[in-house]
Protein backbone atom coordinates (compact mmCIF):
# COMPACT_ATOMS: atom_id res chain seq x y z
CA UNK A 1 0.00 0.00 0.00
CA UNK A 2 1.33 3.46 -0.90
CA UNK A 3 0.70 6.32 1.49
CA UNK A 4 1.38 10.02 1.22
CA UNK A 5 4.12 11.32 3.45
CA UNK A 6 2.71 12.71 6.66
CA UNK A 7 3.85 16.31 6.15
CA UNK A 8 1.77 17.06 3.04
CA UNK A 9 -0.22 20.26 3.32
CA UNK A 10 -2.91 21.28 0.86
CA UNK A 11 -0.22 22.84 -1.34
CA UNK A 12 3.42 22.11 -2.13
CA UNK A 13 5.71 24.18 -4.33
CA UNK A 14 8.87 22.57 -5.69
CA UNK A 15 11.55 24.67 -7.38
CA UNK A 16 14.89 24.31 -9.14
CA UNK A 17 17.08 26.22 -11.60
CA UNK A 18 19.24 25.07 -14.47
CA UNK A 19 22.88 25.57 -13.47
CA UNK A 20 26.35 24.14 -13.91
CA UNK A 21 25.74 21.68 -11.08
CA UNK A 22 22.50 20.27 -12.55
CA UNK A 23 24.06 18.60 -15.61
CA UNK A 24 24.38 15.25 -13.83
CA UNK A 25 20.71 15.25 -12.86
CA UNK A 26 19.73 16.17 -16.42
CA UNK A 27 21.80 13.30 -17.85
CA UNK A 28 20.33 10.76 -15.44
CA UNK A 29 16.79 11.97 -16.18
CA UNK A 30 17.29 11.33 -19.89
CA UNK A 31 17.36 7.60 -19.14
CA UNK A 32 13.99 7.82 -17.34
CA UNK A 33 12.01 9.49 -20.11
CA UNK A 34 9.03 7.73 -21.63
CA UNK A 35 8.78 7.37 -25.40
CA UNK A 36 6.60 10.48 -25.76
CA UNK A 37 8.90 12.50 -23.51
CA UNK A 38 11.95 11.38 -25.47
CA UNK A 39 10.29 12.45 -28.74
CA UNK A 40 9.52 15.86 -27.24
CA UNK A 41 13.12 16.17 -26.07
CA UNK A 42 14.52 15.19 -29.47
CA UNK A 43 12.32 17.74 -31.24
CA UNK A 44 13.62 20.51 -29.00
CA UNK A 45 16.52 22.12 -30.86
CA UNK A 46 17.69 24.73 -28.32
CA UNK A 47 20.31 23.41 -25.89
CA UNK A 48 18.99 25.70 -23.15
CA UNK A 49 15.41 24.49 -23.64
CA UNK A 50 16.58 20.87 -23.70
CA UNK A 51 18.27 21.34 -20.34
CA UNK A 52 15.20 23.09 -18.93
CA UNK A 53 12.99 20.29 -20.21
CA UNK A 54 15.10 17.54 -18.63
CA UNK A 55 15.33 19.34 -15.31
CA UNK A 56 11.57 19.94 -15.27
CA UNK A 57 11.00 16.18 -15.67
CA UNK A 58 13.55 15.53 -12.94
CA UNK A 59 11.73 17.96 -10.64
CA UNK A 60 8.34 16.34 -11.26
CA UNK A 61 9.69 12.87 -10.54
CA UNK A 62 11.59 14.01 -7.46
CA UNK A 63 8.59 15.85 -5.99
CA UNK A 64 6.31 12.85 -6.57
CA UNK A 65 8.88 10.51 -5.04
CA UNK A 66 9.08 12.66 -1.91
CA UNK A 67 5.31 12.71 -1.61
CA UNK A 68 4.58 9.06 -2.30
CA UNK A 69 7.82 7.39 -1.16
CA UNK A 70 8.62 5.83 -4.53
CA UNK A 71 11.87 5.88 -6.56
CA UNK A 72 12.20 8.18 -9.56
CA UNK A 73 12.09 5.13 -11.83
CA UNK A 74 8.55 4.36 -10.65
CA UNK A 75 6.81 7.23 -12.42
CA UNK A 76 5.18 6.86 -15.83
CA UNK A 77 4.69 10.17 -17.66
CA UNK A 78 3.13 10.87 -21.03
CA UNK A 79 3.49 14.11 -22.94
CA UNK A 80 0.36 16.26 -22.99
CA UNK A 81 0.75 19.09 -25.55
CA UNK A 82 0.04 22.50 -24.06
CA UNK A 83 -0.21 21.09 -20.52
CA UNK A 84 1.97 19.37 -17.93
CA UNK A 85 2.65 15.70 -18.70
CA UNK A 86 0.05 13.15 -17.71
CA UNK A 87 1.19 11.15 -14.67
CA UNK A 88 -0.21 7.72 -15.47
CA UNK A 89 0.34 5.95 -12.16
CA UNK A 90 -0.59 8.40 -9.41
CA UNK A 91 -1.40 6.35 -6.29
CA UNK A 92 -4.11 8.82 -5.25
CA UNK A 93 -5.84 11.70 -7.06
CA UNK A 94 -3.74 14.85 -7.19
CA UNK A 95 -3.87 18.25 -8.90
CA UNK A 96 -0.62 19.64 -10.24
CA UNK A 97 0.76 22.40 -12.43
CA UNK A 98 4.11 23.19 -14.04
CA UNK A 99 5.74 26.42 -15.20
CA UNK A 100 9.24 27.42 -16.27
CA UNK A 101 10.98 30.53 -17.54
CA UNK A 102 14.64 31.14 -18.42
CA UNK A 103 15.86 28.09 -16.51
CA UNK A 104 13.69 28.58 -13.41
CA UNK A 105 11.23 25.70 -12.95
CA UNK A 106 8.24 25.49 -10.59
CA UNK A 107 6.01 22.48 -9.95
CA UNK A 108 3.02 22.60 -7.59
CA UNK A 109 0.91 19.77 -6.17
CA UNK A 110 -2.35 20.11 -4.30
CA UNK A 111 -5.47 18.31 -3.16
CA UNK A 112 -7.36 21.11 -4.92
CA UNK A 113 -7.34 22.56 -8.46
CA UNK A 114 -4.16 24.61 -8.79
CA UNK A 115 -2.19 26.61 -11.31
CA UNK A 116 1.27 28.16 -11.22
CA UNK A 117 2.98 30.64 -13.50
CA UNK A 118 6.53 31.97 -13.42
CA UNK A 119 7.91 34.66 -15.71
CA UNK A 120 11.34 36.24 -15.99
CA UNK A 121 10.84 39.95 -15.27
CA UNK A 122 12.13 42.00 -18.19
CA UNK A 123 11.49 45.61 -19.13
CA UNK A 124 10.43 44.95 -22.71
CA UNK A 125 10.21 47.73 -25.28
CA UNK A 126 6.71 46.62 -26.31
CA UNK A 127 5.27 46.34 -22.80
CA UNK A 128 2.18 48.42 -23.64
CA UNK A 129 1.35 46.38 -26.74
CA UNK A 130 1.72 43.15 -24.78
CA UNK A 131 -0.42 44.47 -21.93
CA UNK A 132 -3.26 45.15 -24.37
CA UNK A 133 -3.32 41.45 -25.23
CA UNK A 134 -4.26 40.22 -21.75
CA UNK A 135 -5.36 43.22 -19.63
CA UNK A 136 -8.90 44.51 -19.47
CA UNK A 137 -9.75 48.22 -19.65
CA UNK A 138 -9.54 48.81 -15.88
CA UNK A 139 -6.21 47.00 -15.61
CA UNK A 140 -4.82 48.93 -18.57
CA UNK A 141 -5.88 52.23 -17.03
CA UNK A 142 -4.02 51.37 -13.80
CA UNK A 143 -1.05 50.15 -15.79
CA UNK A 144 -0.79 53.41 -17.73
CA UNK A 145 -0.92 55.48 -14.53
CA UNK A 146 1.98 53.68 -12.84
CA UNK A 147 5.58 54.85 -12.85
CA UNK A 148 7.90 52.97 -15.25
CA UNK A 149 9.32 50.74 -12.50
CA UNK A 150 5.89 49.95 -11.04
CA UNK A 151 4.51 49.32 -14.53
CA UNK A 152 6.82 46.33 -14.96
CA UNK A 153 5.90 44.82 -11.59
CA UNK A 154 2.16 45.24 -12.22
CA UNK A 155 2.46 43.89 -15.77
CA UNK A 156 3.99 40.61 -14.62
CA UNK A 157 1.72 40.19 -11.61
CA UNK A 158 -1.39 40.43 -13.78
CA UNK A 159 0.13 38.22 -16.47
CA UNK A 160 1.18 35.49 -14.03
CA UNK A 161 -2.11 35.66 -12.11
CA UNK A 162 -4.17 35.17 -15.27
CA UNK A 163 -1.96 32.38 -16.57
CA UNK A 164 -2.08 30.59 -13.21
CA UNK A 165 -5.86 30.95 -12.99
CA UNK A 166 -6.23 29.62 -16.53
CA UNK A 167 -4.28 26.50 -15.55
CA UNK A 168 -6.33 26.01 -12.37
CA UNK A 169 -9.77 25.92 -13.98
CA UNK A 170 -11.19 22.93 -15.92
CA UNK A 171 -10.25 22.64 -19.59
CA UNK A 172 -13.86 23.13 -20.69
CA UNK A 173 -13.83 26.55 -19.00
CA UNK A 174 -10.43 27.58 -20.33
CA UNK A 175 -11.67 27.97 -23.90
CA UNK A 176 -14.35 30.44 -22.74
CA UNK A 177 -11.99 32.63 -20.69
CA UNK A 178 -10.82 35.74 -22.52
CA UNK A 179 -7.82 37.14 -20.70
CA UNK A 180 -8.31 40.71 -21.91
CA UNK A 181 -11.85 40.82 -20.56
CA UNK A 182 -11.40 38.83 -17.34
CA UNK A 183 -10.92 40.49 -13.96
CA UNK A 184 -8.80 37.97 -12.07
CA UNK A 185 -7.53 39.85 -9.00
CA UNK A 186 -10.94 41.19 -7.83
CA UNK A 187 -12.52 37.83 -8.68
CA UNK A 188 -10.04 35.93 -6.52
CA UNK A 189 -10.28 38.48 -3.69
CA UNK A 190 -14.06 38.24 -3.60
CA UNK A 191 -14.23 34.46 -3.99
CA UNK A 192 -14.96 32.25 -1.01
CA UNK A 193 -12.90 29.33 -2.25
CA UNK A 194 -9.91 30.72 -4.18
CA UNK A 195 -6.50 31.87 -2.97
CA UNK A 196 -3.79 33.81 -4.79
CA UNK A 197 -0.29 33.28 -3.43
CA UNK A 198 2.35 35.68 -4.72
CA UNK A 199 5.93 34.45 -4.28
CA UNK A 200 7.53 36.85 -6.74
CA UNK A 201 11.08 38.14 -6.43
CA UNK A 202 12.90 41.00 -8.14
CA UNK A 203 14.00 38.57 -10.86
CA UNK A 204 10.87 36.46 -11.45
CA UNK A 205 7.14 36.83 -11.03
CA UNK A 206 5.69 33.71 -9.41
CA UNK A 207 1.98 33.37 -8.74
CA UNK A 208 0.03 30.31 -7.55
CA UNK A 209 -3.76 30.16 -7.62
CA UNK A 210 -5.51 27.34 -5.80
CA UNK A 211 -9.17 26.50 -5.35
CA UNK A 212 -9.13 26.57 -1.55
CA UNK A 213 -8.67 29.26 1.09
CA UNK A 214 -5.15 28.83 2.38
CA UNK A 215 -1.85 30.48 3.12
CA UNK A 216 -0.42 27.09 4.09
CA UNK A 217 2.22 26.33 1.48
CA UNK A 218 5.30 24.17 1.66
CA UNK A 219 8.18 25.53 -0.43
CA UNK A 220 10.85 23.00 -1.38
CA UNK A 221 14.04 23.02 -3.41
CA UNK A 222 15.17 19.96 -5.33
CA UNK A 223 18.69 19.15 -4.07
CA UNK A 224 21.46 19.24 -6.67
Amino acid sequence: MINKVCNFSCLQLWQCRVADNTTEIEASTLTLLSQSERLRYQRTKSVKKRREYLLSRALIRFALSQLFCQPATYWSLTENPGSPPIINNLPTPLFYSLSHSKGYICFVMSDYPVGVDVQKIQNKNNLIELAEVFMNDAELALFMDYTPATKVTYFYKIWSAKEAYLKAIPKEQQSHLKLNSSDILPTISAAKNWSLIDKSSEEFSLVIIVNCLTENIQINQMPV
